[in-house]
């Protein structure tokens, strides 16, 4: 009998749950910490930074640590899984080659597993935020807008590092290579104020450094973050995922093909 569309999709849905909560769980049953080294990535990440950037460089210490910390943790989320979606197919090459199933099922697996974990990370920064003198807000009902729109845009991103690394895997260099200038261009380690004011649409147009602004906007400045911004990411997100979609359908053979070998 023939498979239908819903049977199907439901397959899908159930394997991906699976495969996310099997990689939790791996993820955390190998090392001593487990879970806890979601949260000790970027702490230590924000510790190195801080010695660089507010001791050595003298930046403004009140100020910067709170947008170090927005800017660290919001950027890891991107880096992270950008990265792990770049092998994410031919990691699974023996499966895929000989299941018939849609490749975008593995990067899809690693980006809710990451989504998960950035979820823990933010909920621990607003109670640090909160410590430090930032507290809860009206604003922070717009924070489910910008997750949202960063979660669409590393798809986007992450779905097409996927797909094009198989044809070529020196891409995967290349891709490292650009989210490290991404990252200097995003405003990770200062804020809207340090561009001049005539760049500062043009330094916006780069959808991390507008995600990054409205994290703090929200959850330091207690501001509207920036709508406009967030609705074109997202809707440029959802078009690059439904080309990455329809380009996995049409080369779904010839993946078959470079998997196998």
């Amino acid at each position: 009998m023939k498979e239908s569309l819903g049977d199907r999709l439901g397959w899908y849905f159930d394997l991906v749950r699976f495969k996310v909560y099997a990689s939790l769980v791996a993820e955390s049953a190998r090392t001593y910490l487990g879970f806890l080294w979601w949260i000790l990535e970027p702490i230590f990440l924000i510790g190195v930074y801080y010695v660089v950037f507010g001791i050595y460089l003298s930046f403004d210490r009140i100020e910067f640590v709170p947008l170090l910390i927005v800017g660290v943790t919001s950027w890891q989320w991107v880096n992270r899984s950008v990265m792990n979606s770049t092998q994410s197919i031919l990691n699974k090459a023996n499966v895929l080659t000989k299941l018939n199933i849609n490749r975008l099922i593995m990067p899809m697996t690693d980006l809710i597993s990451d989504s998960i974990k950035m979820l823990v990370i933010l909920i621990v920064v607003i109670l640090i935020l909160n410590v430090m003198g930032y507290p809860l807000n009206a604003r922070y009902s717009y924070l489910p807008l910008v997750f949202t729109a960063q979660g669409l845009l590393i798809a986007a991103l992450s779905l097409w590092g996927a797909l094009l690394v198989p044809f070529a895997q020196d891409l995967r260099y290349v891709i490292s290579l650009a989210l490290r200038a991404l990252m200097l261009g995003s405003g990770v380690f200062y804020n809207l104020d340090r561009i001049p004011a005539t760049l500062q649409q043009t330094f916006l147009m780069n959808p991390v450094a507008s995600i990054i602004e409205s994290y703090r906007k929200i959850l330091i400045y207690q501001e509207t973050p920036l709508l406009f911004h967030l609705g074109w990411t997202t809707v440029t997100a959802l078009l690059f995922i439904v080309a990455a979609v329809l380009f996995e359908r049409s080369f779904r053979q010839r993946y078959t093909v470079l998997l196998a070998t």
